[in-house]
């Protein structure tokens, strides 16, 4: 059968006729089983045929789809893309025991016959309890099966209503019409707990009540729960505090409209209490901010001994004395004050020498008696402390 590599059919050569030429038998008879043999095999679509043997194969080559496919072995099944039915006695449906009525879809490569590789069969229940029935999805991929899955989506007329669904998501009409609405009720009768509904006007109700942190909560729950934490608290407007009510302490100082507690009250009364000056503080001026009470008075007015020879320190004391030394000196003091004013007495004791500060009448140092002598002094500054002496106090 000569065709060339389109599938166009041309004559055998040596087949055409030549006026006034008897025809050779062999000739002729060639071309005739050439035309037998041609019009006997498949006959390419360029010719105006399928290019195949079959309905199934011709389906293929004309990329057709094949309907009404009768499917009595969903496992088995060799499936074509196009609608299918199968009856109630079909091995393997959705919901056994029911018919079905679908479609299948392929996204194999077209072959003959197909590699059902790759498959999505739709199923819509026709023997389901609402009308329409349910549809079922299942897919094969990579040569296996996955389970049956509802779609989920069901669409329910005013005249079935929704009083006998069951579904996770529901669309139709509640109650008495017009009153639409989108329940979600986790496959439950609907005719039971709404957990979900959405009305026509737009208004959302959630009926049950939370279970984890970020459930979503109904008024009335809410309402429920806030009822008896209300029921004994005090108004925002002038309450009353029984027992003993806390609040925050105020930091030192704070001086807003803040509640102060009798922490922040002792604190504040503390720190508001004059501060007295020590003994030494008040001998030494070094707190002159302090207050000087009658006890720092009397104890620093407190007689310190000096020792002959050592400066006596005017930070340690006011009064002074040194007992029964003979021939002491009387060094020049440390510390000494502007205004400072105090006694030194000498107690059994003689002096032979006095400090250069020790400013005495006529500049002459007093001579000691070795009794009771006092030796009274006011500072002017570190170098000329004022001195007067009397002896011999008996």
């Amino acid at each position: 059968m000569p065709r060339d590599g389109s599938s166009n059919y041309t004559i055998p050569a040596g087949s055409e006729g030549i006026p006034d030429t008897t025809i050779e038998s062999s000739r002729y008879n060639s071309l005739i089983h050439d035309v037998e043999q041609d019009l006997n095999l498949p006959r390419p679509i360029i010719a105006g045929g399928t290019g195949a043997t079959s309905a199934e194969e011709a389906l293929t080559t004309l990329k057709g789809e094949r309907s009404s496919q009768v499917v009595t072995n969903y496992d088995s099944h060799l499936y074509y893309p196009g609608s299918f039915y199968s009856a109630s006695t079909a091995t393997n449906p959705p919901v056994a025991g029911h018919a079905f009525a679908g479609y299948i879809y392929s996204s194999d490569a077209p072959a003959y016959p197909p590699a059902n590789l790759n498959l999505t069969v739709e199923a819509r229940d026709l023997n389901d309890t609402i009308v329409p029935g349910r549809i079922y999805v299942r897919e094969k991929k990579a040569g296996t099966w996955g389970p049956w899955k509802i779609d989920g989506r069901t669409i329910v007329g005013l005249a079935e209503g929704i009083s006998s669904a069951t579904a996770d998501m529901f669309f139709g009409l509640a109650g008495t019409p017009p009153d639409s609405a989108f329940i979600v009720n986790s496959k439950a009768d609907v005719t039971g707990v709404h957990l979900f509904v959405v009305e026509k006007d737009g208004t959302v109700r959630v009926t049950q009540a939370p279970v984890n942190d970020f459930d979503a909560a109904t008024k009335k729950y809410v309402d429920d729960i806030a009822a008896p934490l209300a029921s004994d608290k005090a108004p925002i407007a002038s309450p009353t505090f029984t027992g003993d009510p806390k609040a925050p302490t105020p930091s030192a100082g704070d001086s807003d409209t803040s509640i102060a507690t009798t922490q922040f009250v002792t604190n504040a009364i503390a720190a508001g209490q004059p501060v007295h000056a020590s003994v030494a503080e008040y001998r030494s001026n070094s707190a002159p901010t302090k207050i000087i009470d009658t006890g720092t008075m009397w104890g620093a007015a407190a007689s310190v001994a000096i020792t002959s020879g050592v400066a006596p320190d005017f930070n340690a004391g006011i009064d002074f004395h040194l007992n029964g030394v003979s021939g002491a000196t009387i060094s020049n003091p440390t510390n000494a004050k502007q205004g400072q004013k105090g006694v030194l007495w000498l107690i059994g004791t003689t002096v032979t020498t006095w400090g250069s500060a020790y400013k005495f009448p006529n500049g002459t140092d007093p001579t000691s008696t070795g009794g009771w002598d006092l030796v009274s002094y006011v500072v002017w500054d570190a170098n000329n402390i004022l001195c007067s002496f009397t002896g011999n106090h008996s």
